[in-house]
């Protein structure tokens, strides 16, 4: 658990020097209970968290302005100095349902291990109202946070169902089938002060939690009174720190590094801006890349090198256009370079329950070139720099592994990571891809896809699928491949984007890598700076097994690609470094895994989409 604390605290250091946004911003919270406050969209949050007998490990992504995601990891111990006695991972929502104004309060919807270990599980539905100096909150809660039972659950109105009791000692995660039951609920509610010294805020609270879950997990447990008193005070720019006194027994203590993925100064790769227009260029416009077209833009001579036009402006002068159909293998060039990059890859898991986090980094160098008649070759060299996946314990061991051997895969030093063709083309508002290689570090085949993005519509359709091939992660640079280790995976894909916005919402449902159907969700966000955050949630029909016997079938993860940029980097090696990709999700999981893919269609049609294109219009009008 220490190492792992060390690598997180490292990884918020690193972006410090890359942020611009004060802390200010912070969710506003109390001590024991829950606020309807969130963060602004695009925020990143680290929190270290302790009360005898937790301590809790979380790092969270404020995905739009009302949908707050974290993944927490919570120990149970009995000192700090000593190792977790177990483990309860989770996956935590806050979704606002309605935002405060003049009148109306601030309402949230939230779930504590809505995914994850049951014991710890709960749902609330809260309001905060702030009135000059103070904030009040104050809610309803189901589960852990409302064992104090003042009332009966008002949902077995509506069906018998809320009314089946929650297990407390249940070894099997919770589930949507467990929302919002029980046959009794509790009230909480809290106050915060902002005093007239700005870094400093004082609060107090009274829980609905009754510490039933403690009691029955710890012998002798002295269960604090529900109410507590704290403060909480912005050490520096992008730091806070909250204690309090809970019950006249407990000392509860809270450190939180939050920031702006908004305000991130990056490096824009020009990899995601299509064909640049210069003066002197003719004024029909035809973005091309990585072998797929998009809409024919014909652009006023005026408008195309006036200053003065916005890209609000441009977009109600222009002719948009269907684009000359082209033959499928028309070469445009005999060879060109279309992206290299380092790549730097952290994989962290907070859903072990038997070692607080695995983790794994790599440095991957990657390249892509077009050739004759469009084929796009591919290939990545990775280097395996560090990890702890032998401390993982594996149950249920298999003959025939989708990905329970990537402790092995991670235990290579040099391995090929990506060695492939593929062929993209559009047909007018369709894209298609084929693919023939090593198209993973853990799996060769070959398949396709196809995609229907209709040019200035909100929606896309699609579909896929893939004969794959597990590597051997035995042999050199994992060339050859596991025999009798093969399988055919395919989805059907619906994307849906926010008007104005660069936040899209997926959903795919198919056969995943292991033989398991199902289906997963998942929402996105590129900021202007490029950083791409995806929050993602999966479910099949096959249970995964844990080390104490429990069962799931569901999990969640967040991914996040961040382009780095060193200015002191020498001119070639700045060109090329890089991107550090963090997957937040389980590591050496078998059930509900998906082949990743080397060229998505979705994202790679998405510099030729007609948001981007407004987006960008400063970058690719020169």
């Amino acid at each position: 658990m220490s190492r792992f604390l060390w690598r997180l605290t490292a990884l918020a250091l690193l972006c410090v020097p890359l942020m611009g946004q004060k802390m200010a911003q912070a969710q506003e919270e109390l001590s024991t209970v829950p606020t309807a406050r969130i963060y602004p969209q695009g925020h990143m949050v680290f929190k270290l968290e302790t009360l005898d007998p937790f301590l809790h490990t979380s790092v969270g992504m404020q995905f739009t302005d009302s949908l707050y995601v974290e993944l927490q990891q919570t120990a149970q111990i009995s000192s700090l100095l000593e190792n977790a006695e177990r483990l309860y991972p989770a996956l935590d929502l806050k979704l606002r349902l309605i935002k405060e104004g003049e009148y109306r309060p601030e309402v949230t919807l939230g779930m504590q291990s809505a995914l994850g270990q049951s014991r710890l599980a709960s749902e609330y539905i809260v309001l905060s109202k702030r009135y000059k100096s103070l904030d009040f909150s104050g809610g309803m809660a189901w589960g852990k946070l409302g064992n104090a039972a003042h009332i009966k659950n008002p949902l077995t109105a509506i069906s018998s169902h809320f009314d089946e009791e929650r297990p407390i000692d249940s070894e099997d995660d919770n589930s949507p089938d467990h929302w919002f039951t029980g046959s009794d609920v509790g009230f909480f509610g809290g106050v915060s002060y902002q005093t007239p010294w700005a870094p400093l805020k004082l609060n107090a609270d009274w829980s609905a939690d009754r510490y039933e879950i403690e009691q029955n997990l710890v012998t002798g447990f002295n269960a604090p009174h529900p109410w507590s008193v704290g403060a909480t005070v912005n050490i520096f720019e992008h730091m806070s720190f909250h204690g309090a006194f809970v019950g006249g027994e407990k000392i509860m203590a809270r450190l939180i590094f939050d920031e702006s993925l908004k305000k991130t100064a990056t490096k824009p790769w020009k990899k995601n801006t299509p064909r640049v227009i210069r003066k002197g260029d003719k004024t029909d416009y035809s973005p091309r890349y990585m072998g797929l077209t998009s809409a024919q833009y014909l652009l006023p001579e005026r408008a195309l090198y006036s200053s003065t036009y916005t890209p609000a402006d441009l977009w109600n002068v222009l002719e948009i256009k269907t684009p000359e159909r082209e033959s499928y293998l028309k070469t445009h060039t005999f060879f060109k370079p279309q992206k290299i990059r380092i790549r730097l890859e952290e994989k962290i898991s907070l859903a072990e329950e038997d070692i607080g986090a695995l983790f794994r980094s790599s440095a991957i160098l990657e390249n892509i070139n077009e050739t004759a008649l469009g084929i796009l070759t591919g290939f990545g060299l990775r280097l395996n720099i560090e990890d702890n996946l032998f401390n993982k314990t594996i149950t249920n061991i298999t003959s025939y592994p989708t990905r329970q051997d990537e402790v092995l895969f991670a235990q290579k030093a040099l391995s090929i990571d990506r060695a492939y063709l593929a062929k993209n083309y559009s047909f007018k508002d369709i894209h298609t891809h084929v693919s023939v290689g090593y198209l993973e570090e853990m799996y060769a085949g070959y398949g396709g896809e196809t995609l229907y993005r209709p040019y200035g519509k909100t929606y896309a359709f699609g579909i896929e699928g893939w004969k794959t091939y597990h590597r051997d992660p035995e042999s050199n640079l994992n060339l050859k491949l596991q025999n009798n280790n093969d399988n055919w995976t395919g989805y059907v894909n619906a994307y849906y984007e926010m008007p104005d916005m660069s936040t899209t919402f997926h959903g795919k449902i198919g056969r995943y890598l292991g033989g398991d159907f199902g289906g997963t969700i998942s929402i996105s966000h590129l900021f202007k700076n490029d950083i791409d955050l995806t929050g993602y949630i999966t479910s099949t029909d096959e249970d995964n097994v844990d080390v104490f016997g429990g069962t799931d079938n569901t999990f969640g993860g967040i991914q996040m690609s961040v382009p780095l940029k060193y200015k002191r980097f020498p001119v070639p090696l700045r060109k090329a470094c890089c991107d550090l990709d963090l997957f937040i999700e389980p590591l050496g999981r078998d059930t509900g895994q998906s082949l990743r893919a080397p060229l998505p269609l979705y994202k790679t049609s998405e510099p030729l989409s007609y948001r981007h294109v407004i987006q960008h219009w400063d970058d690719i009008r020169e």
